[in-house]
């Protein structure tokens, strides 16, 4: 782990996966709460290091203080619950591949249409030091690993992610150091399309749709599709979203059917596209849009309910 000022976050995370890992590691850059106390408190090996202006740097020593065979990298504000934490230790008694996806069950605020959406991430990986993490900001390790020829492997288990029901995790001064970080990423190259797929997530959170737009598009041009379907699918999910803000119907309806074709039923795309039918009076489609959405175990009762009256003032 990699952290600043956790100690809200950090006994959850640590709880979660201290009686059954062989020994946690944990990179303070600057901490002012306690968190390093808290850490060693819980059994964590602790090291404060200086910021180094990118997250791939300082993920990079914390595996170089691991000692064990396989790595798990988890940040404060995840946990893992006790079945997946079962799973893992199984799946490492025969392993397979050299790296794993996990998949990150991130929890929504009050004020978004679902509860959870997932997404699938590689955080657990063989302890080899040609495998090194990339990029400032939303490092990577994929891409070291598939260079060493590892193989990749993906898993239904999950971790839980609650930074998202923090509002201040999402502040205007993380986003901005985001957006410092990006920018310098894409003056060093221009051509990857990831860099220029969260360009486009953090410019959103900045209020520039516009730009945001114009970014995701750009990483869609640059081979986006060759950064695996669930990233693919989002890009085309936001600009879907961004098109509905609009008003542009039609581009929306095509957005959105382009991300259901990349990530199944993913409920914004439904959303989006059920919507999207309806202000084009395309009925019959909305009503099927409506009701593969309410067939969803996240979406939260008030778009529940609402997808329930529009099912019925459409016919359905």
């Amino acid at each position: 782990m990699i952290v600043k000022d956790e100690a809200a976050n950090l006994r959850p995370c640590l709880d979660s996966v201290r009686t059954w890992v062989s020994e946690m590691v944990v990179v303070d850059t600057g901490s002012t709460d306690g968190t390093q106390d808290l850490a060693r408190s819980l059994g964590a090996r602790v090291v404060e290091l200086p910021w180094e202006g990118g997250f791939a740097a300082m993920r990079n020593h914390s595996l170089v203080l691991a000692t064990q065979p396989w790595i798990l990298v988890l940040d404060a504000d995840e946990y893992l619950e006790p079945a997946a934490a079962g799973a893992l230790q199984k799946l490492l008694e025969k392993p397979t591949a050299d790296g794993y996806t996990l998949i990150a069950r991130n929890l929504c605020g009050p004020e978004e249409a679902v509860a959870w959406h997932d997404a699938p991430v590689l955080r657990l990986f063989r302890n080899r030091r040609d495998y090194q993490f990339e990029g400032r900001l939303h490092e990577q390790v994929s891409p070291s690993i598939r260079r060493a020829g590892g193989q990749l492997a993906t898993t239904a288990i999950p971790f839980i992610h609650t930074g998202y029901q923090q509002r201040a995790a999402q502040g205007g001064d993380r986003v901005l150091r985001n957006l410092h970080l990006i920018e310098q990423m894409i003056a060093e190259d221009q051509t990857d399309p990831y860099t220029w797929y969260q360009l486009g997530n953090t410019l959103r959170a900045a209020g520039r749709a516009a730009e945001a737009a114009g970014a995701w598009t750009t990483a869609l041009e640059r081979g986006l599709a060759d950064c695996g379907k669930a990233v693919h699918g989002a890009a085309y999910r936001r600009l879907a979203q961004i098109a509905l803000e609009e008003q542009s119907w039609e581009k929306a309806a095509i957005f959105a059917e382009q991300a259901l074709n990349l990530l199944g039923e993913d409920a914004t795309a439904l959303q989006t596209a059920a919507v999207a039918g309806l202000q084009r009076g395309e009925l019959p489609a909305a009503r099927g849009f409506l009701l593969r959405l309410l067939q969803l175990p996240q979406i939260r009762p008030e778009l529940r309910s609402l997808s329930q009256r529009l099912l019925v003032l459409t016919g359905g």
